[in-house]
């Protein structure tokens, strides 16, 4: 109760009608301080879990994302539209002694290592793709684990 309510009327829950004492009855009555309630966490290990499973899921998919911009393309796609595409009539006449024995003509070195770089560059974004997965799953994983735990009942105390 503060000084400003002194002397009212107030209607407690149950209906009863509960009156204030005046200002002077309150001034002659014993102070008591305020009981500090215990304060309820706000956050226990189930919202950290959830938290921490989201976080990686989060990272995962940006990863992802990131990984799916930058995809290498196969060599064999882009030597056939810029090479032979993007060549004059005169050019693909020149260039038809190497070109008419077809796939089965042996590679120039030049050719190989341009072909084994991009092997290496689509095997390691498959690697990464495949590592941003499984840390997207233990995510979602975190998450679930988070959602599934059972709070303990909490201790009702008993009025003394």
């Amino acid at each position: 109760m503060t000084a400003a309510q002194a002397g009212d009327r107030f209607q407690c829950e149950c209906g009863q009608r509960l009156e204030v004492p005046t200002l002077r009855h309150l001034t002659a009555l014993e102070r008591m301080e305020e009981a500090a309630l215990p304060r309820a966490k706000s956050w226990g290990a189930r919202q950290g879990i959830v938290f921490l499973g989201a976080s990686i899921i989060a990272i995962a998919a940006v990863c992802m994302l990131v990984l799916q911009l930058q995809r290498p393309e196969r060599i064999h796609e882009q030597l056939i539209q810029t090479n032979i595409d993007n060549l004059s009539p005169a050019e693909v006449w020149r260039a038809w002694a190497v070109l008419e024995h077809g796939i089965r003509r042996s590679l120039f070195p030049g050719e190989v290592s341009v072909l084994a770089r991009n092997q290496i560059d689509i095997r390691t974004w498959e690697q990464l793709r495949t590592t941003a997965l499984v840390v997207g799953g233990i995510g979602v994983l975190l998450v679930a684990i988070g959602l599934f735990i059972v709070r303990p009942p909490r201790r009702r105390t008993s009025p003394v």
